[in-house]
């Protein structure tokens, strides 16, 4: 309020003289004067206190004043407490302070009416008091505003006998000037509470809040609804740059959702990411229109919505608090005011009221000045009682008015009229009055006169209206709050609840009106619900959160979770209980099925770790029984070995353990093991073992790279190449003996097919040769020297056969050396050499050797040569056939009447009937490398060791097999033929 306006008002609230109290014009203008200095330091004060001294100080300058005090009530006691004095002694200040029974003065002011203590009327109790502090006069004016005691204002002459009319109009006009700026002082200072209490909640909660004028497109927002969307303070805000700090997929939704709340009037709960997608926003607005088109809302961080839940619920169970607490306090102070209304506001009817008189038997109205200035009416007009209801009492209020004033009439006792009405005043538009009257009656009990008084309660009705707003902003608070809000009486009937907890039940609000608590919670619950409010909630006023279950109105059990307030009244006592629910029904399915993957888990575990001691015992178990040395290192270094190792180096284990892997390399094979170490490769080396006695042997390691107890460790698999190194060479020296075998077997059926070719002219030219020489009269050569030279010749060709038969004895494979021998033992020995061949050729072969076979006599070796040339052939069979396929069965067993019997089977190409008859030739082949020797110098074999071989197709058409007959009943003597 400006300070011109703050004065006019003070100057119309004071109280205007009567026809019989005119003040002089020169005290009249120092009064005005007064008044003015009065309001304009009134504005300029910021508590009841300096309100209390400036009022003092004025009114010390009025005449006839010379001394004075202000005194303050003190909730605490009930009394009166001193602000500040002039001019009486300190005795006399304790003497008139106001306790409860104590002063003289004290029950003056607690007669409930303005006493002014002149010579003549000062009662018994008072007079010594005066007496000895030497005052004259005395005035005791007590300060009310709005029906409420707030002290005590007390002025004293030393000099007059008695106060002035005019001294006293001037100091009730002050007082009721100064009532009316405490007034404004204390409605602005409780505004200020309520919002700075608002505001405090709302930080709390850590909500940044935004306002939008529709009209204006202006946007006004908080410093944290700035930093929650990265706005600068300086930066004017609108409804397009607050939609462009949204993300561009949030916008269209969001948009959607406000022009619905402003043309639906629906409440919007939404969630929304900022522009760079960093955080999301929990944000909630409403659309009012009581006096233009506006936008509220709130906005929060729920990024970490766990912990924002919490912090949430926490500033909310705060401001739930509050609320109640500052709606209690409101509700008492508002019940407390209407209750004494009627006797408090007769108190302020010298200094703010207006009088008023009705004749009723004749009907006439008389009205002050200060009911006319209330009203609009010219000093000096008539006024009747019809034509102020028609011209100034509102429309909507006359007849409520006209019954009121009739029910006070036929009132057969001395009842007071008490109203609120409206009135339209010509320049100040519509006021509210409240209205107070009193009905004289004769002696007959008629109603004769009535008489009362008229207040300006417009500013009161503002102030009513203002709190009303406030309370209905903490109500749509709570209608647009997202958890469910329910209040209860101490019985546990429903006397408030939100649309969320009405969702969360399914209940309408007229539905839950009618019913309890324990209605719609499962009986198992009543007796927890008594406990807790015996032991918790009456003794603490509070409850931590606790969970329990309401059953909806369908008939589902629905687990809650719950906090609870106990709110009492002004007396201490318990009013009303009030409690935050959230539905925990998601949260309990997901522990459910957390707590079952939990166990799941748990028992996986402890499979998985059973499973894991008995594979380590099983892998602790197999490296101990293995035949290869293992060893686990770190950067060379031994931590961990089977007892192979150490048997293979001669040592014991705890020898072995912390050693460097090159103490155990002969110093030859050092560098080059020490380089393979520091490569960390995979892939396996040969290399040269020291044992503890010295000796060496070669070895060969498979190294590979692990993780083990969380260390890169290096595991290798040693192992002793001593006796696979002899096997390799005793295989190789058999291979070259089967190989020269084979050689020799070639040249000896070559030189066989040779000498049996030459063998025949050889002869026929040694028997033409020995006619020619017996009969040469035959012949017609008759020189002396033919005959000498035929039997040169013819030595010669004698010479020729000597040498083919010597040769023809000395590689003939039909006459085999003879021992005894066993013929399993001949196929194991080729066995090695078929196996690396059959892997190179992506051959799988298969043996079923019979461990019952009888020895025979034969040599060995050309039975080897003929076994391999049979297998190999089998090879060569199975080229053409796809790898999965290619298999060759070695078989042996006793056939009777027969005797031992060799098999091989392929499943190769098999034998074409078109050639089967020729398979034995000597150099027929079907191979495109082939010499055509094998298969006949393994029929040439087997005939020498008295046996035959035959040959044909598998009776399922895959592949062929050859059999091979050998006796086993050959004479002790025949291995000297």
């Amino acid at each position: 309020m400006s300070t011109s306006n703050f004065i006019s008002d003070a100057r119309r609230d004071a109280p205007a003289p009567s026809g019989k109290d005119w003040l002089p014009p020169e005290e009249l203008t120092r009064t005005l004067e007064i008044q003015r200095d009065l309001a304009l330091a009134l504005l300029q004060c910021n508590d009841l206190q300096e309100c209390l001294i400036t009022l003092l100080t004025t009114a010390l300058r009025l005449p006839g004043f010379d001394c004075g005090a202000a005194y303050l009530c003190d909730e605490a006691t009930g009394g009166l407490r001193l602000i500040s004095h002039h001019g009486f002694s300190p005795a006399f200040v304790e003497r008139t302070v106001w306790r409860p029974a104590d002063s003289p003065l004290a029950r003056l002011v607690r007669a409930g009416a303005i006493v002014y203590a002149l010579r003549d009327e000062r009662p018994p109790e008072v007079a010594a008091v005066l007496a000895a502090e030497g005052i004259e006069a005395i005035a005791i004016l007590p300060l009310q505003v709005h029906g409420r005691a707030i002290g005590s204002l007390n002025l004293a002459s030393h000099c007059h006998p008695e106060i002035q009319p005019g001294a006293r109009i001037a100091l009730e006009s002050v007082v009721a000037l100064a009532a009316g700026a405490i007034g404004h002082l204390l409605e602005r200072q409780a505004r200020q509470s309520a919002e700075w209490q608002l505001r405090l909640a709302v930080e709390g909660a850590e909500f940044g809040t935004w306002f939008l004028d529709l009209d204006s497109n202006a946007v006004v927002a908080s410093a944290k609804y700035r930093a929650l969307h990265n706005f600068s303070p300086e930066e004017s805000l609108t409804l397009a740059s607050i939609s462009a700090a949204l993300h561009p997929e949030d916008r269209a939704g969001l948009e959607t959702l406000i022009w619905r709340t402003i043309h639906e009037n629906v409440p919007v709960l939404a969630e929304y990411r900022t522009l760079d997608g960093s955080r999301w926003i929990d944000f909630t607005t409403r659309f009012y229109a009581n006096h233009g088109r506006h936008l509220y809302g709130f906005a929060r961080d729920c990024t970490g919505r766990k912990e924002a839940e919490a912090a949430q619920r926490d500033a909310h169970e705060e401001l739930e608090m509050r609320v109640g607490q500052r709606t209690a306090e409101l509700a008492t102070a508002n019940a407390a005011m209407q209750e004494q209304s009627a006797h408090l506001e007769m108190v302020l009817a010298a200094s703010q009221a207006g009088t008023w008189e009705l004749d009723l038997t004749t009907g006439g109205l008389q009205w002050d000045a200060r009911s006319r200035q209330m009203f609009g009416f010219e000093e000096g007009a008539p006024i009747s009682q019809e034509w102020c209801l028609n011209e100034r009492i509102h429309p909507a209020d006359r007849e409520l008015l006209q019954r009121r004033i009739a029910a006070t009439l036929t009132d057969e006792v001395d009842a007071v009229w008490n109203q609120e009405f409206r009135i339209l005043h010509p320049t100040l538009g519509e006021c509210w009055i409240l209205g107070l009257g009193r009905i004289e009656r004769d002696a007959t009990g008629q109603a004769q006169r009535m008489a009362g008084l008229n207040f300006d309660i417009t500013e009161r009705k503002r102030s009513e209206y203002a709190l009303s707003q406030s309370e209905e902003k903490y109500r749509k608070l709570h209608q647009s709050m997202r958890e469910a809000f329910v209040r209860t009486d101490m019985a546990g009937c429903i006397l408030e609840s939100n649309r969320a907890f009405r969702d969360l039940l399914g209940y309408t609000a007229e539905e839950l009106s009618h019913l309890t608590c324990p209605e719609f919670t499962p009986p198992r619950w009543h007796a927890f619900q008594q406990r807790l409010l015996e032991e918790e909630i009456l003794t603490r006023d509070y409850t931590e959160v606790f969970e329990k279950e309401y059953i909806r109105k369908d008939g589902t059990v629905l687990p809650v979770e719950l906090r609870v307030f106990l709110i009492r009244d002004a007396t201490g006592q318990p009013d009303s209980i009030w409690a935050i629910v959230r539905d925990v029904s998601e949260r309990k399915a997901t522990e459910v099925i957390t707590r079952q993957w939990h166990q799941t888990l748990e028992q996986r575990l402890g499979e998985r770790a059973q499973q894991l001691i008995q594979s380590e015992a099983r892998f602790r178990q197999l490296a101990e029984a293995t035949f290869e040395g293992i060893v686990i290192s770190e950067n060379g270094i031994i931590l961990d070995a089977n007892p192979q190792l150490a048997a293979m180096f001669g040592c014991e284990m705890a020898e072995i353990l912390g050693r460097h892997l090159a103490d155990l390399v002969a110093p030859e094979s050092r560098t080059a093991f020490c380089e393979l170490l520091e490569k960390n490769g995979e892939e396996p080396y040969e290399w040269v073992g020291q044992r503890q006695d010295g000796s060496r042997f070669p070895a060969q390691a498979n190294p590979r790279i692990q993780t083990w107890q969380g260390r890169t460790v290096r595991i290798a698999a040693l192992r002793d190449l001593t006796e696979s190194k002899l096997a390799a060479a005793k295989a190789m020296a058999q291979q070259t003996e089967l190989e020269h075998a084979q050689r020799l077997a070639m040249v000896s059926e070559v030189s066989a097919g040779i000498l049996h070719q030459i063998s025949q002219p050889i002869c026929s030219l040694d028997a033409n040769l020995a006619w020619a020489k017996a009969k040469p009269e035959a012949c017609e050569m008759q020189h002396p020297k033919a005959v000498e030279f035929i039997g040169e010749i013819q030595e010669d060709v004698t010479r020729i056969r000597e040498i083919v038969i010597h040769l023809r004895s000395l590689a003939n494979p039909e006459r085999p050396i003879y021992a005894p021998i066993r013929f399993p033992a001949v196929v194991a020995d080729v066995l090695p050499l078929l196996q690396r061949e059959a892997s190179s050729r992506s051959l799988h072969l298969e043996t079923a050797l019979a461990s019952d076979l009888p020895p025979l006599l034969g040599d060995a070796v050309q039975l080897k040569q003929a076994v391999l040339n049979l297998v190999r052939n089998a090879f060569d069979a199975c080229d053409d056939s796809p790898p999965e396929q290619r298999t060759v069965v070695i078989t042996t067993r006793v056939v009777p009447d027969q005797g031992l019997e060799l098999t091989v089977r392929d499943t190769g190409s098999g034998i074409d009937p078109a050639v089967a008859h020729r398979l034995f030739e000597p150099f027929f082949t079907t191979k495109k490398t082939g010499h055509g020797i094998g298969l006949r110098l393994s029929r040439t074999i087997v005939r020498a060791h008295r046996g035959s071989i035959e040959a044909a197709n598998n009776p399922d058409g895959i592949g062929a097999v050859f059999r091979v007959f050998l006796p086993t009943d050959l004479p002790q003597d025949y291995t000297k033929v």
